[in-house]
């Protein structure tokens, strides 16, 4: 399956995840199949290259797969255009175009659900439910949480450099950055038993500031931005897409 989302933070532990900032002001990420070839809306005529990759494509997945993937994105701007939505417990949907499902990720039960449901079905498209421990309010306010408390993990001992919490097969709040100072693995890569257990207790601390599950990776591209003279966490994206 292709993930794909405009709002993509980062990758770890085969989880694709997404940005919070999926806003019902415009929602325009999402964990599904690949995007159809374009939208029809070129300013000219269409290179003779571009036609051949566009061919070359709709060979390859087919044009069931197309017509698959045009229901589901119907279906999705369907659930976005609603008046409840904002106030349902939606937070996003996995897309398997190869087959025509959806899985829906979702926060309680209420009847916007049912009506979701009712109009998948109407579109042929099979849906099922995965009930995620938090809403999408929820979810950004334990992001806000952490951000706000970004120094303070790091004088614990760990950098923030991004967070991400939405994924397609996890249900907790992935914490990217690196571990500095006495956390720091030594100069061979090894992690000492004490060391691990101190890094635990800095993964406790963040699960109390987020009021949720929280899982700590250390990125391979952290420690260069961990020592940058001055680097502050707050300042590795983040709150600039948090609406």
């Amino acid at each position: 399956m292709e993930v794909n989302s405009k709002h993509r933070f980062t990758a770890a532990a085969g989880a694709v995840v997404l940005a919070v900032g999926l806003a019902l002001s415009g929602w325009s990420g999402g964990v599904s199949q690949a995007d159809g070839p374009g939208d029809g809306k070129g300013s000219g005529p269409t290179a003779p290259s571009e036609v051949s990759g566009i061919d070359s494509f709709v060979d390859q997945v087919g044009k069931e797969f197309l017509d698959n993937q045009a229901l589901l994105g119907q279906l999705k701007s369907w659930i976005i255009d609603q008046p409840g939505t904002r106030t349902s417990g939606y937070i996003d949907q996995v897309n398997y175009a190869e087959n025509r499902s959806v899985r829906l990720l979702w926060y309680g039960k209420d009847a916007f659900l049912d009506k979701v449901l009712a109009k998948a079905a109407s579109l042929g498209i099979t849906a099922s439910v995965e009930y995620r421990s938090q809403s999408l309010d929820q979810i950004r306010e334990s992001m806000r949480r952490l951000w706000d408390s970004a120094e303070t993990l790091r004088a614990k001992g760990f950098v923030v450099t991004s967070i991400a919490a939405i994924g397609a097969d996890d249900n907790g709040i992935e914490l990217d950055g690196v571990f500095v100072g006495e956390l720091a693995a030594d100069p061979g890569g090894v992690v000492r038993d004490d060391v691990l257990a101190r890094r635990a207790s800095v993964e406790e601390s963040a699960v109390r500031i987020a009021g949720a599950p929280v899982v700590m990776v250390e990125s391979d591209a952290a420690p260069a931005l961990a020592g940058l003279t001055g680097f502050s966490s707050r300042h590795a994206g983040l709150p600039m897409m948090l609406p």
